[in-house]
């Protein structure tokens, strides 16, 4: 006898039982999330080797200050963001680990290419694959992880996705330095973006796309959605709104420290390019990896009595970082900078994971890529784009007075934004709940 809450359709099925996702036994489910981990941590690695082998590039190829700016910059973060949402959208409509499989191979064989390139143009255009591939991965994963894990169980799930992301940064630079004092800047792109090649194959392979959620809740049918109809609907929750907002905020101030700290602690401090690459590598490395552990571990807790902390505790740790950001740029010792930058990186860092398990609360069962991928376009042109080109220009400004302190009151300054962030993350999880898909 069935109960009150299952019907019948023709099949003697009931729809509820029919609607429900699979069950996923313990040790695939985080197996899957071990391979996306890896993925992410490919990413990241494939990303952040071109930081270190900038110099003996610069020098082969004869490169000025320009085009090395759009190696790093432009070429990667434009292509990366653009390409984001219509990938995001096919994964959302299609075989998901096909898609990051696809993504991995592609990106790794971009790399594999800017070890083979001879001159800027070829580079260039390498670089540019590498940001169209990995413009697939993080969306179609976040996806896959939010059907995998429901609930408070989300913040976990992608707590441990981004950290492999950190590993795979740590990777990049630690791996990327020493190849290339052994074996020369393109053979360490190529050794570098081999594996990724056999990891992909491996992960279409391995994992497939019977888990996807179908939500018998849901107030839309997200299959008749078109392309545009889908950001229209994103962009009507206010949750989405301001939970894109927030994000994006944040994204402004933590890249303008990303970008210029090094040359903060180089102006400021005396430290050399030696010291930089060890002290701030390894602060922002282990702040962001132990600070992602944590919030994958703790945040459920908070999240399991109410699911509101999902969105505010990226909002308190937006508040809590400033005075611990702007102490680090104000005071003299170069020991107490680092400690207060560890301290900060670590409190922001743990909202990562909740905050972006948030997006697939909210987005609808076939929207969930997507969701990601709109959010972190608007982070890359805000973040990326922005926040440190105002951060210079602030400082420029402020030359005639502070001469060469004058980044350290640009850095300092450019931390008011996050104000703007908590209170537009606040405003989030004013609505999370009523906004829910899961």
């Amino acid at each position: 006898m069935k109960s009150n809450n299952s019907t019948i359709d023709a099949s003697g099925l009931s729809v509820e039982n029919k609607l429900a996702p699979p069950i996923e036994s313990p040790t695939n489910r985080y197996y899957v999330l071990f391979m996306l981990a890896l993925v992410c941590a490919l990413a990241y690695m494939d990303r952040f080797v071109l930081s270190v082998l900038i110099e003996p590039i610069k020098d082969d190829l004869n490169l000025s200050d320009t085009q090395i700016g759009l190696l790093t910059g432009f070429a990667f973060a434009f292509f990366y963001a653009v390409f984001g949402i219509p990938i995001a959208r096919l994964a959302d409509k299609s075989n998901r680990p096909l898609i990051i499989s696809i993504s991995v191979g592609f990106w790794s064989l971009m790399t594999v290419a800017c070890g083979m390139s001879v001159n800027f143009i070829q580079l260039l255009l390498s670089r540019i694959g590498v940001g169209v591939g990995e413009a697939g991965c993080i969306p179609a994963s976040h996806a896959i992880l939010g059907d995998l894990f429901p609930g408070k169980e989300k913040a976990f799930a992608i707590g441990i996705f981004q950290a492999g992301g950190t590993v795979g940064i740590l990777a990049g630079l630690i791996l990327g330095g020493v190849l290339a004092n052994s074996v020369g800047w393109q053979m360490t792109f190529i050794i570098i973006g081999l594996p990724g090649v056999l990891v992909g194959f491996w992960l279409w392979l391995t994992v497939k796309d019977t888990h996807r959620t179908l939500n018998p809740i849901s107030t839309i049918t997200d299959d008749k959605l078109n392309f545009v109809e889908t950001i229209k609907y994103l962009l009507k929750q206010r949750t989405y709104r301001n939970l894109m907002l927030g994000l994006s905020l944040g994204a402004f101030g933590n890249y303008g420290i990303v970008q210029w700290l090094p040359s903060f602690l180089i102006r400021t401090h005396g430290m050399s390019l030696e010291e930089v690459g060890v002290l701030y590598g390894s602060v922002m490395g282990f702040g962001t990896l132990f600070g992602t552990l944590a919030g994958a571990f703790l945040a459920p807790k908070l999240i399991a009595k109410d699911q509101r902390w999902e969105v505010k505790w990226m909002a308190c740790c937006s508040i809590v970082v400033i005075p611990l950001f702007i102490g680090c740029f104000l005071v003299d010792s170069s020991t107490l900078a680092l400690g207060l930058l560890f301290i900060g990186v670590f409190t922001l860092s743990s909202g990562t994971g909740p905050s972006f398990a948030a997006l697939q609360t909210i987005a609808g069962p076939k929207m969930k890529a997507v969701a990601v991928a709109l959010t972190m376009l608007t982070m890359a042109i805000l973040g990326q784009g922005c926040g440190p080109l105002v951060v210079g220009m602030i400082s420029d400004i402020l030359v005639p007075q502070f001469g060469e302190e004058s980044l350290r009151y640009a850095l300092s300054i450019s931390m008011i934004i996050l104000i703007w962030a908590a209170f537009h993350l606040f405003k989030a999880s004013s609505t999370i709940i009523e906004d829910s898909h899961s």
